[in-house]
């Protein structure tokens, strides 16, 4: 029996936290120790770590949301692989159920087994015990002890939102009612930090079978030997097992030991960890999980004087941003923007990586090493714990060094294509990548405002990350001026899916990240999926954390977050154990502030103090019709600069939304079209004809394309647009340029480019079909609506099938789509108003060489799953019981 520990994540500019995975090599069964941070499943990914065989995850240290970003995400995953169970232990705190109960506005799961613990004692998972130890802050802290109702409701709650047919002891609740009650007010984080002991489960010795008999035992008596029963001959004698046994053979143990910050370090030194040990064995390694917040741990000479007791044959590994090198996390997307840097130059900012760290550590101590992705530990019982050699240095893209990258380009782009950069010049981009600027500073008032417009695009892909494409993330730039010549930007981001703000580290300098921060207005959020939003906490948190007088920056300022209803509710009951933000600073707006058409209306919450622990699936549901307030839009209107927000229903979940937001570039003018800027966001969605109205002659439409129109039954099924669709928008919107975006992760290249050009010269509808051979199946054409794949006949155009082809196009409308210019996304693109054509002038130029130059490049992904079966048939249950207490009926389709 032998263990592997490898080293998932450490800090870096776009993973903030550490992990580690301890695998089973017998079973196959993995366990992560430590955080879950924003990235962690992208970079299970680009190490191949399959997190399908995950069975439990430890998490360390104190609760708060960057220990657990990834986390959410991680579920879901792994419950779409097929997985039926999976543990989430934290010890000390009883908060880890208050956690997940704030995520039931936007998961719901069925078909896993979730059993999320707060563990008091050793606990034992397959063939490894985990043994908790827990350091309190030197600072008072409360307690949720002697509140079991409260964890009993929040239980309920957690068994609400994963709820699991082979598990009757867990109450089957409908998961919307949940979202229908407070959490507990008693609840408080007890800001307790856990470390985890983790030891192997020793193998017995082998049973010496002649020896047995030799002593005169029989067949029925080897099985209690063998358990470590003594047995009594017929004469009387005494056979114990050490006599017919080899010697039981042990395992080292692992320490992961997290230290938050300063408030525990007197705590942890003071601890005496070699008092906690199972066996004899001393520590094979010991993992230091320590705070940012410590500045330089290792010049400590207590800290030092701590790690010596430890022994000299015990390792250290040291996760700190200061010790621990920025390398790169994710080499292929990293391959993908340097060949189209080669193409494109002013659209791709290569990442900012490094191969050293800003300290390093001290030879005088040779068993202590930064802790850096990659790293493998072999523990078995016969030759003790080893590092891997060849993995000291970490592996993968931890080892990706400038040079590598010079090389690479040399072999893989001078080669094909002749006109590209030239070696020399590449070596130059990546010897300054570090000092290379990509935004503006400033305002050129003698061009054009609209053409300094700048889009960052920093996740493309839909429902999971994958190793090219991250989850969606859009952020533009909008210039102004006042009457007084005074200008800037005003940055708004759109969807940031998880890890989109380590992204924006990775890519861009700390300066422009500040300068961006320092301009960051308002938020937006289409809908509560997970890929949409898992990563809107980072910039409200980073804005929070922006430096007073940095840039200008005061307290006066204020972030608009624009979200649906559910997600201040959300923001607030994490708030409330994790101080991310002050709120009074935070001014949410919901989406149906600017609703044209139908408002849903959201639902009372009840207190769940009053609500007994039998009735909490069962409460009554109070619907509160939303009434506009002029007041908070004209509010945001004049502190972003604009004229107008529009919202519309998106076709996809319940409370999506399409948007329509219009900026005044010269603040004090009038509103005239030379004077807005209009963006179009779908969000998610099937394409609707609402949209293209309020959306109407848009500067820029930024429109989700998920699948081509080849799976337009998979688009119909799941709520998506299909390329043509998306485009048919644009087109009946009379938008001036489009961005395409939101792939499935299935598509590997853009050989549908060139339709989307074609389309662009001759834009067609329903009525082109009319009078064409084969066009008698008119019955297609009168179909109000597509409601399942059985109803797509793939022998049929798209024209004669999407309801989007229904609405006529005159003259105008086709003379727009011929000057019109799409670009098509990609991760890490960052490109500005005036310069969209110039992608197609590429497309158009290499054709099918592209796919040849990134080939090696892309995953070999199929159709990622929305929902899995289980989960189909589990949602398609909940919507089948009847709400006896609800006004009125809505379908809800399972978030992602």
């Amino acid at each position: 029996m032998s263990f592997t520990l490898t080293v998932v994540t450490h800090p870096t500019a776009d993973i903030s936290k550490p992990s580690v995975i301890i695998e089973d090599r017998s079973s196959g069964d993995r366990t992560v120790i430590g955080k879950i941070p924003a990235g962690f499943q992208r970079k299970c990914n680009e190490m191949s770590l399959k997190t399908s065989r995950l069975t439990n995850i430890f998490l360390s240290g104190i609760l708060n949301w960057e220990s657990v970003a990834g986390l959410p995400g991680l579920i879901l995953t792994v419950s779409d692989q097929g997985a039926k169970s999976l543990g989430i232990n934290h010890s000390g705190n009883k908060l880890i159920q208050y956690i997940v109960s704030c995520w039931r506005y936007f998961i719901f799961r069925f078909g896993i087994d979730l059993n999320v613990n707060d563990v008091d004692n050793t606990v034992e998972k397959g063939s490894v015990k985990y043994k908790p130890i827990n350091i309190t802050s030197r600072l008072p802290t409360e307690d949720n002890s002697n509140k079991e109702e409260d964890h009993i409701k929040l239980e309920n709650i957690v068994g609400g939102i994963f709820p699991f047919q082979n598990n009757s002891s867990k109450p089957q609740y409908n998961a919307k009612r949940l979202a229908n009650l407070t959490l507990p007010e008693s609840i408080v984080n007890p800001r307790i930090s856990t470390s985890w002991i983790i030891t192997p489960n020793p193998i017995r010795g082998k049973f010496m079978v002649n020896v047995a008999k030799q002593l005169g035992c029989q067949i029925p008596h080897f099985k209690p030997l063998c358990n470590f029963e003594s047995v009594v001959l017929e004469n009387g004698t005494t056979i114990t097992p050490e006599q017919v046994l080899e010697p039981t053979r042990y395992f080292n143990s692992v320490l992961v030991l997290d230290i938050p910050s300063e408030e525990y370090l007197e705590n942890t030194l003071s601890h005496d960890f070699l008092a906690d040990l199972p066996n004899e064995l001393p520590y094979s390694c010991v993992f230091h999980f320590i705070g940012d917040e410590i500045k330089d741990p290792l010049a400590d000479p207590k800290y030092i004087d701590f790690i010596r007791k430890f022994g000299p044959s015990t390792l250290h590994f040291v996760s700190h941003k200061s010790y621990c090198p920025n390398v790169l996390n994710f080499l292929k997307t990293f391959r993908v923007s340097m060949k189209w840097k080669s193409l494109l130059s002013k659209f791709f900012p290569l990442p900012k990586w490094s191969f050293t760290s800003s300290i390093s550590i001290d030879e005088q101590l040779p068993n202590v090493l930064p802790m850096i992705s990659g790293q493998t530990i072999n523990i078995k019982s016969t030759t003790g714990t080893n590092l891997e050699d060849s993995t000291k240095a970490g592996l993968g893209a931890a080892l990706f060094s400038t040079e590598d990258a010079k090389t690479l380009y040399k072999n893989e782009i001078e080669s094909v294509f002749s006109d590209s950069l030239s070696s020399s010049e590449f070596n130059k981009v990546i010897e300054n990548v570090h000092t290379a600027e990509s935004l503006r500073k400033t305002v050129d008032l003698t061009k054009s405002l609209k053409d300094q417009i700048e889009t960052l695009i920093l996740g493309t892909g839909s429902a999971i990350p994958s190793n090219i494409r991250n989850v969606l993330c859009n952020i533009v730039r909008v210039p102004y001026v006042n009457s007084s010549g005074e200008s800037g930007f005003r940055t708004i981001v759109l969807d940031a899916g998880e890890g989109s703000f380590g992204t924006l580290q990775r890519t861009y300098k700390k300066e422009e990240v500040k300068m961006l921060l320092d301009e960051l207005k308002m938020i937006y959020l289409s809908h509560l999926h997970a890929d949409h939003h898992l990563g809107i906490i980072d910039f409200i948190k980073q804005w929070n954390k922006h430096e007073q007088n940095e840039y200008g920056f005061s307290r006066s300022k204020v972030l608009y977050v624009v979200t649906p209803w559910q997600y201040d509710k959300f923001l607030r009951e994490l708030n409330k154990v994790d101080e991310i933000v002050d709120l009074k600073y935070i001014k949410y707006v919901s989406c149906d502030e600017f609703m044209v058409g139908y408002i849903a209306p959201s639902f009372e919450q009840h207190k769940i103090e009053d609500v007994p622990v039998e009735k909490i699936g069962t409460v009554k549901q109070t619907e509160i019709e939303f009434t506009k307030n002029e007041e908070v839009s004209n509010d945001l209107y004049s502190s972003v600069g604009m004229s107008e927000i529009k919202t519309c229903a998106a076709f996809h979940c319940e409370y999506a939304y399409s948007c329509s937001l219009s900026f005044k570039l010269n603040l004090d003018s009038p509103t005239t079209d030379d004077n807005v800027f209009q963006i179009s966001y779908s969000g998610d969605t099937r394409p609707k004809s609402t949209f293209s109205f309020i959306g109407r002659n848009s500067d820029l439409l930024i429109h989700e394309s998920t699948l081509d129109d080849d799976k337009l039954g998979d688009a119909i099924s799941k709520r998506h647009s299909t390329t043509s669709e998306a485009l048919q928008v644009g087109i009946l919107m009379k938008a001036k340029k489009i961005i395409l975006t939101h792939f499935s992760q299935r598509y590997k290249s853009f050989t549908c480019s060139s339709e989307v050009y074609a389309r662009l010269s001759n834009p067609k509808t329903r009525e082109d079909f009319t009078e064409t051979e084969g066009a008698d199946n008119l019955q297609v054409k009168q179909r109000k609506s597509i409601d399942s794949i059985a109803e797509i006949d793939e022998s049929l155009p798209i024209e004669l099938q999407s309801n989007i082809f229904s609405e006529s196009i005159d003259e105008d409308v086709r003379k727009n789509a011929a000057q019109m210019e799409v670009l098509f996304a990609f991760d890490n693109m960052h490109v500005q108003y005036s310069d969209f054509g110039k992608q197609r002038e590429v497309f158009e130029k290499y054709g099918t060489q592209l796919e040849k130059l990134f080939s090696d490049d892309w995953d070999d992904v199929e159709d990622e799953p929305i929902v899995s079966e289980d989960n189909q048939k589990g949602q398609k249950k909940q919507n089948k019981q009847k709400d006896n207490n609800s006004t009125k009926k809505r379908k809800l389709t399972p978030p992602m």
